[in-house]
């Protein structure tokens, strides 16, 4: 059996039709005459979950059965005639806020799908969609992954229509632009792209529109799936597009050019283009004190220097190279491993894989019992083994900082990029000593001046360098009222956050030219 094209003025065949379409035991139908029994008959379809019941009741079916939907002969019915009655009786008796009408059975079953209520009327050719969507939602709380001790509270919920409206509540303007996409072939997957049209570059905004118009899948059912379509990140161990569940950090992006992807049934943004010291910047970072920003930030580098360093650099040191370190150093280290059966790459990694499945652990288990578990999961397979002589007590030492300094991270998913990248630099050193975490690390360097964010530099601004955006906010962060200009990595088509004369007159900055800004490639000098 073919699908209907269109509705046929007959009820129980339009319903039929619908029901064909949607084969499924929660689409309701829910027969009714209208205007007290005076008018004409009529059916309310909806699916049981997806429609909200307050609405259906108080907005549409209270005002269908007492209202004026009786006299369909008036005016408005006259006027409308046969085909589009039921979108003349909606719009005069319900006071629901949208009203869509269709003679297109896939397009009415569409509108189903979504949460909305569909009248037919008999007699009439067209069906109207009423806005009724609902569902189970969960109101808007603060953030568990970007947790931040300063800043707003609020973070993103699984509905894309609060999402959108957190976003708009930071951003009044009347430049924000909001289209709403459909992806996915089967779950047909509302995607908001977010952008303001007078900042971000058009270029940009049509290479992620194309790139999501271009998806090809049956279903997209969160943020980071549809990232790894969007980003073409393929084995890259480094992520392409940058995800957070914090409308205020969203809110920056969309100031500095950049774009935003909200997904329906998840509470990420995806933010693009990105660059890697982008994963070093935590929310707190703007609403402290720079000076401090630029501590902290400082204990960032350093931890992200003993998480992808320290392990392979005492593998290399133990066995191949010990006269690189003082004498002292070197005996305490012998001296330390004296009975030791295992060779020190030996030792490091099966410390290391230890408190991999101790930090895999701590994910899974239940909040309330998983860090007492961990913990002491820890202490005791480490003092077990340094009492036992399996391992020496350095590498323990080593590892324990090593797993500390994984924590500094504020992007726990570049975090998990650089554990990777750590176990690459340990086989290096076991293999070749130095000279082979040498090597790594600068084959390491060259593959991310290769990589790219949708045109912009993945090493931006130290390669290519731009001394204005380095300046501006890496280690340390200008003060706010000298953040008068947007970096030139994202090649916004205007770079001024305030206005030259205004900043001048606040006595902010000296009269200067313009930021400098990258080249067509994106690879241009300042």
């Amino acid at each position: 059996m073919r699908d209907r094209v269109a509705l046929t003025g007959d009820l129980d065949r339009d319903v039929q039709a619908l029901k064909h379409l949607i084969p499924a035991d929660d689409l309701q139908d829910r027969r009714l005459v209208l205007g007290r029994g005076r008018g004409p008959e009529a059916a309310l379809l909806y699916i049981e979950g997806l429609a909200d019941p307050q609405v259906l009741n108080r907005d549409i079916l209270g005002p269908l059965l007492g209202g004026l939907a009786g006299q369909s002969e008036g005016p408005a019915g006259a006027a409308a005639g046969a085909v589009t009655a039921a979108e003349a009786i909606a719009r005069q008796c319900t006071s629901v806020s949208r009203i869509q009408a269709s003679a297109d059975p896939g397009r009415l079953a569409g509108a189903l799908l979504d949460g909305e209520a569909v009248l037919l009327v008999g007699g009439s050719r067209t069906g109207a969609a009423l806005q009724a969507a609902g569902g189970p939602d969960r109101p808007v709380e603060p953030p568990g992954v970007e947790a931040s001790l300063r800043g707003p509270r609020d973070a993103f919920v699984e509905s894309l229509v609060n999402n959108v409206a957190l976003v708009r509540r930071r951003i009044r303007d009347r430049s924000l632009r909001v289209r709403i996409l459909r992806v996915g072939r089967r779950s047909r997957t509302r995607v908001a792209l977010l952008y303001l049209g007078d900042v971000a570059r058009p270029e940009l905004v049509r290479e992620v529109r194309h790139r999501l118009e271009t998806i090809d899948f049956d279903g997209i059912l969160d943020a980071h799936q549809l990232a790894e379509m969007l980003g073409h990140e393929g084995r890259s161990p480094f992520p392409r597009v940058e995800k957070t569940e914090r409308p205020d950090r969203t809110a920056a992006a969309l100031f500095e050019g950049r774009v935003a992807v909200l997904v329906d049934v998840s509470p990420f943004a995806l933010l693009v283009p990105v660059i890697l010291l982008d994963s070093f910047q935590a929310p707190d970072d703007y609403y402290t004190l720079p000076a401090l920003t630029a501590f902290v930030r400082i204990v960032r580098l350093l931890g992200w220097a003993v998480v992808t360093y320290l392990p392979a650099l005492y593998v290399a040191v133990a066995q191949y190279n010990p006269d690189l370190v003082r004498t002292e150093l070197t005996l305490f280290m012998q001296a330390d491993r004296t009975g030791i059966p295992l060779t020190p790459v030996v030792e490091v990694i099966f410390l290391e894989f230890t408190m991999e499945m101790i930090h895999e652990s701590l994910i899974r288990l239940p909040e309330k019992v998983g860090s007492a578990a961990t913990i002491v999961g820890g202490l005791i397979i480490g003092q077990a083994a340094v009492q036992a002589r399996l391992i020496s007590s350095v590498v323990v030492i080593v590892v324990a900082s090593s797993a500390i300094g994984s924590f500094t991270f504020p992007n726990a998913e570049m975090g998990l990029s650089w554990r990777l990248v750590k176990w690459l630099n340990i086989g290096a050193a076991a293999l070749f000593g130095l000279h082979g975490l040498f090597i790594a690390s600068l084959c390491l360097l060259a593959y991310l001046n290769s990589i790219d964010s949708f045109g912009a530099p993945y090493l931006a601004p130290i390669s290519p360098h731009l001394p204005r955006d380095a300046a501006r906010d890496t280690l340390h962060r200008m003060h706010w009222g000298r953040l008068r200009w947007r970096g030139s990595v994202f090649r916004p088509t205007d770079p001024d956050r305030a206005p030259r004369s205004v900043a001048q007159q606040q006595g902010l900055t000296p009269t200067s030219a313009p930021p400098g800004r990258l080249g067509p490639k994106g690879r241009g000098s300042p």
